[in-house]
């Protein structure tokens, strides 16, 4: 799956209100654990997802066709969590 935000909409918290309602919804579904990959390049993603308890576990080498760049691997445990 992926998430987006419209340019005009970013810094709006509409990114968090999507990925909190995935998560709570996988939850739902008995889902332990959250993982995603994201551009190194992307740093308001990776602070999203860091503010969110996101952890960096890997790194996937030249994961990105169209550039070649490396994918960051973040995790998140959310058994308990709604």
């Amino acid at each position: 799956m992926n998430i987006a935000t419209h340019p005009l909409h970013r810094r709006k918290g509409v990114a968090k209100r999507l990925l909190c309602h995935a998560l709570h919804h996988a939850v739902g579904m008995g889902v332990q654990k959250a993982v995603l990959e994201v551009r190194p390049s992307n740093l308001p993603a990776v602070a999203l997802y860091s503010s969110m308890g996101f952890k960096i576990v890997g790194r996937r080498l030249r994961y990105y066709q169209d550039t070649g760049e490396d994918a960051v691997v973040m995790s998140l445990d959310v058994r308990g969590k709604t």
